[in-house]
């Protein structure tokens, strides 16, 4: 066997591998990294403009008629962005949720 073929052979091998590293790394679950750290920006950017602008939010939300439904809105707004990052890090962390059968 020449060098020649031993490199041939050497580089086949490692194409092989991988190959088969691709084909078991493609079946796994993708992580939400992006959306993890987008929906983090986001949240952060959220509390930081909360309390940041404290006292036009007060001034505003205590105006009372329709003014009253920028805090629930803004509750909302919160758990939505908030929950996705957290369930977003926890998947990427690898953690799931128990199945019962």
């Amino acid at each position: 066997m020449s060098a020649g073929s031993s490199i041939r052979l050497g580089k086949g091998l490692i194409i092989i591998i991988l190959n088969i590293l691709g084909e078991i790394m493609s079946e796994k679950k993708k992580k939400p990294i992006l959306k993890m750290i987008i929906f983090g920006i986001v949240s952060l950017a959220s509390y930081f403009v909360l309390f940041n602008q404290e006292g036009m939010v007060t001034e505003t939300y205590t105006k009372g008629g329709w003014y009253a439904a920028f805090p629930i809105l803004t509750a909302f707004w919160f758990s939505f962005v908030h929950g996705t990052f957290g369930s977003n890090f926890l998947d990427v962390l690898g953690f799931e949720a128990k199945k019962n059968k």
